[in-house]
């Protein structure tokens, strides 16, 4: 991204790569299952993996569906961000 567009990813830009990323991965272990990809295998393939690499580290799925993954904190000194967290 920084070599294409001369800058870092946003949020925006790293949150939309997660997800088509995510659903890559998913479709493609159920493809080589053999199983359809709709919306329960998907579900089921999500809670069978619980744990991903995605940008940003490893992100975890409970079992309802919800994700968490570390955070990075930042402060801006300086006019410059800096990691604190």
């Amino acid at each position: 991204f920084r070599a294409r567009h001369n800058s870092d990813a946003g949020t925006y830009q790293v949150n939309y790569y997660n997800a088509v990323r995510l659903f890559g991965l998913l479709a493609q272990s159920l493809e080589r299952e053999g199983a359809e990809v709709n919306g329960d295998n998907l579900r089921r393939a999500l809670l069978a993996g619980r744990e991903f690499d995605l940008v940003g580290g490893k992100s975890r799925f409970d079992d309802q569906g919800n994700m968490s993954a570390e955070l990075q904190i930042n402060e801006i000194r300086g006019g410059r961000s800096v990691k604190i967290g």
